[in-house]
């Protein structure tokens, strides 16, 4: 088989770390860093008003957990960023590829002698794969196993009742890559990290303030 654009640009593991890898563990890492940052100068603010008699030491408790959990919570936010924008590179690379694979998917289930029903379309297009580096081969398997089976290569197939299999490949292709285009796009934007900020400041200056009776 002949080598794709992927084997070619990942011909080692270590080559797709750093530029996949170690940007999504910058990433977690700026995240993290931001809200440990932040809170704990919220939580010294906190101190300050205990010590001054304006607040219960109680609430000090409260101004952790809120802080603790939503670092954890902006972290874990951050890691599911890190692997989709890790998939998301990794289909850039291989996007031509697919088109070839989803043709050798038609053309498979176009013979008569082979049972569609109990034909395994995702392991076809995984061989294709096979001689990627381990790390890339199971992130490509990843963004392969989220492909809408009975949705995407079913409808597909119905082309072929015509007996257009090009038709019936580009179909495919079209829905399959509709699918990753719409799903990476909801799934590799930082928006999250801006909204869980603003919760996170909104709830602990809001607590102080409250505790301290400005706001009544």
């Amino acid at each position: 088989m002949e080598e794709s654009y992927l084997q070619k640009k990942y011909a080692n593991a270590w080559q797709f770390i750093r530029e996949a890898g170690l940007k999504g563990i910058g990433k977690i890492i700026k995240v993290v860093l931001l809200f440990s940052v932040l809170n704990i100068g919220l939580f010294i603010w906190g101190v300050v008003k205990v010590i001054g008699g304006s607040m219960a030491g109680v609430w000090l408790w409260a101004m952790a957990l809120v802080g603790i959990g939503l670092t954890i919570y902006a972290g874990y936010r951050a890691y599911k960023f890190a692997i989709n924008n890790a998939l998301s590179n990794v289909y850039g690379s291989f996007r031509g590829e697919l088109e070839t694979a989803c043709e050798a998917v038609i053309k498979k289930v176009s013979d008569p002698e082979v049972d569609n029903d109990a034909f395994d379309f995702l392991a076809l297009i995984k061989e294709r794969f096979e001689n990627l580096p381990g790390i890339v081969k199971k992130l490509v398997e990843m963004v392969i196993d989220r492909i809408p089976v009975v949705g995407v290569v079913a409808d597909s197939v119905k082309d072929l009742d015509v007996g257009d299999v090009y038709s019936a490949r580009d179909n495919l292709y079209a829905k399959v890559d509709g699918h990753f285009t719409q799903y990476f796009k909801s799934n590799t934007n930082t928006n999250f990290v801006w909204w869980v900020l603003l919760l996170n400041v909104g709830l602990l200056v809001g607590l102080v303030l409250w505790q301290t009776g400005v706001l009544g």
